[in-house]
């Protein structure tokens, strides 16, 4: 079955649909959070392979362990996003880049204010389809941040699990 008859369907057939009522968002925001961790410095460090790593110009060193591995503190700072109801229920995920978070906050969150939270088939198709961009890149991103907070959101008003 395709995406959109199954959308259809579920338009058609609110019996099948969960009965509950609608949780409209009242807040999108931004938490981050700054800390510190202990690593070992050279230490298990080795590079992600990247496609452009083909090219010897561009592939970086061999890596090895550093003989003498040197513990170190590292500043660390996170970004997550949270989605608010008018009830109190909150749906929180993260970290996401900056960059996302931008396209959440400009082009997303005056979109997802008073949609309900619940219904987050619809609301990732309409996100998806509102931007000719959305197929990639930072857009994809940033709806795929607001889709797992609201699962989050979705699992916390249920009292449930979602994985």
């Amino acid at each position: 079955m395709q995406r959109r008859n199954f959308l259809t369907l579920g338009a058609a057939l609110p019996a099948l649909a969960l009965t509950a009522k609608p949780q409209p968002v009242a807040a999108v925001e931004f938490v981050r959070l700054h800390g510190h961790r202990e690593t070992m410095s050279g230490l298990d460090g080795q590079h992600n392979l990247q496609m452009n790593h083909v090219y010897d110009e561009l592939r970086p060193k061999s890596y090895s362990d550093a003989a003498n591995p040197q513990k170190r503190t590292a500043n660390v700072s996170a970004l997550y996003l949270k989605i608010k109801t008018a009830e109190g229920i909150e749906g929180l995920y993260g970290p996401i880049d900056n960059e996302a978070a931008l396209v959440v906050d400009r082009q997303l969150k005056p979109f997802l204010m008073g949609k309900d939270a619940l219904a987050i088939e619809k609301l990732w198709d309409q996100m998806y389809r509102q931007n000719r961009h959305a197929r990639t890149g930072h857009m994809m991103m940033a709806i795929s941040a607001v889709d797992n907070t609201l699962w989050d959101l979705r699992g916390r008003f249920y009292n449930t699990p979602v994985y």
